[in-house]
């Protein structure tokens, strides 16, 4: 294998969750207001850290940028300011004479899952434009793209964002653009034995599913959905209007995130369950209850019993893949993922990796995939948000790089603890150490220093991530200790 089969050819990151004042990749003032029409010190370090990376590629090909899912903030965060720090980051990819990748492939997450719902009005036109229509009228919107990267459909908005980014004339436009696909992608090889499959992670999670479950409970004899499509055509209502629009919900959006801050902090939750009980008792109707300190005590216990269940795997603290998502993973990937390889593909390839993110704690597995023969590698990306009041291990980000071959190098950038080692950045494996001469041991030889550890500008990258993550965590402490 020539060195150019070790270039990175793509480059995946997930849960940026541009504008959002608890990213450590949004740029924020001392008093906790986002900026967004500055680059953060972070990010602006992450972007230097991919540009040294990409310089050592052999071949002439730049890298396409993979953004698996909530690349910004629209639930819990000003669209204007998730898009303003979008082309933040656009200017970094971008600048003239040094861009960075030759186009952005994005799948958008539960956070930015209304950019789908606009790419899919217009994959929709697309289709009725472009396609003679049979006899009977017009064929019905669909829910998701094909896995072909080369099916991804133009995000109107986000290019249009590029647009001011991309004024300068030696800039073809056309090349750097943004195309989506929802929710799954697959990278397959030329010889159709090697397949790299995305998708946000956002399925992996029973909560995901509320509407499939909930019409269950209602008709029993319903089957729970089979298929990529029909699990997104039951379940986008709820995840667009609860994840993806409370960023331009005003009031009552603020209020939302105010009770999703509560589910981070125990003493709040119990706060919030007590109140509500203390409102509820004196209104509702419980005949087998007929005095009020009853109906309190019994609702408190009910309102905290949902609480505790109404976390997810962010509000699973200390707990790097909890039993519920690794149960979720195999039942999204072996289950649908898998039939829709078959359909699309004629058959799963033998050699399989899946990479996805969500939960914001990056790991690696190797699960059983499938039929005793097989085996899937499993990257989760990890997040570049600050969840925990308390610095937890748990949490951090990784970069995934793809070589030409379809090799992945899982790159941790970070975890959320207070020693060194938890900023120096790492190649890690989902299988066995690195072989010698492998993908993954050329990117550790990458970033690593004369030393042997790494030097600028990962070093920099480093001290960034550690002021960034001290910032927010002040942040929250502050607004545990402020009136709920």
């Amino acid at each position: 294998m020539g060195r150019a089969g070790h270039d990175i050819r793509y480059i995946v990151l997930s849960d940026l969750h541009l504008g959002d004042k608890d990213s450590v990749l949004t740029s924020l003032s001392e008093e906790g207001h986002v900026n967004p029409l500055t680059a953060g010190p972070a990010l602006s370090a992450l972007i230097a850290c991919l540009r040294d990376l990409v310089r050592h590629n052999e071949g002439s090909d730049a890298p396409t940028l993979v953004l698996n899912g909530d690349m910004v903030e629209l639930a819990f965060g000003s669209v204007s300011g998730a898009l303003n720090t979008f082309k933040r980051l656009a200017e970094l990819l971008f600048e003239p004479g040094q861009e960075l990748c030759d186009r952005i492939l994005f799948l958008p997450g539960n956070h930015d899952h209304h950019l789908w719902e606009m790419a899919r009005e217009t994959q929709y036109r697309m289709e009725v434009a472009n396609v003679r229509l049979p006899e009977g009228g017009l064929p019905a919107p669909r829910h998701v793209t094909r896995l072909d990267p080369d099916a991804c459909v133009p995000s109107l908005l986000l290019n249009t964002v590029l647009g001011h980014v991309q004024h300068d004339e030696h800039l073809d436009e056309a090349k750097h653009e943004v195309g989506i696909l929802y929710p799954n992608m697959a990278l397959v090889s030329r010889e159709l034995d090697r397949a790299v499959l995305l998708h946000h992670g956002h399925y992996v999670e029973r909560l995901y599913h509320f509407f499939s479950r909930l019409r269950r409970l209602v008709f029993p004899e319903r089957a729970l959905p089979a298929t990529v499509s029909e699990i997104e055509a039951e379940n986008f209502a709820w995840i667009d209007f609860v994840w993806s629009l409370f960023g331009r919900s005003g009031g009552a959006g603020e209020d939302v995130q105010r009770i999703f801050d509560m589910l981070l902090y125990p003493e709040r939750t119990r706060a919030l369950a007590v109140g509500l009980a203390e409102r509820t008792a004196p209104v509702v109707k419980m005949p087998f209850l007929p005095m009020r300190w009853m109906r309190e005590f019994v609702l408190k216990h009910v309102f905290r019993r949902i609480a505790a269940r109404a976390g997810t795997e962010r509000t699973k603290f200390h707990v790097v893949c909890s039993p519920e998502t690794l149960a979720g993973t195999e039942a999204y990937l072996f289950g649908p993922t898998f039939r829709q390889l078959k359909e699309e593909f004629g058959f799963v390839p033998s050699d399989l990796t899946f990479l996805f993110g969500h939960t914001h704690k990056p790991f690696e597995r190797v699960l059983e995939g499938g039929d005793p023969q097989r085996t899937v590698q499993v990257y989760n990306s990890g997040g570049w948000v600050v969840d925990a009041l308390e610095p937890d291990p748990a949490f951090g980000g990784s970069l995934l790089l793809l070589s030409n071959d379809l090799d992945v190098a899982c790159l941790r950038v970070f975890n959320d603890g207070e020693s060194d080692a938890h900023y120096q950045p790492t190649v890690r494996s989902a299988g066995s150490a690195a072989a010698p001469g492998s993908f993954a041991a050329r990117v550790q030889g990458l970033i690593e220093g004369p030393r042997g550890t790494p030097g600028d500008p990962w070093a920099t990258l480093s001290a960034a991530l550690r002021s960034e993550v001290a910032l927010r965590r002040r942040h929250h402490r502050e607004r545990r200790h402020s009136g709920a």
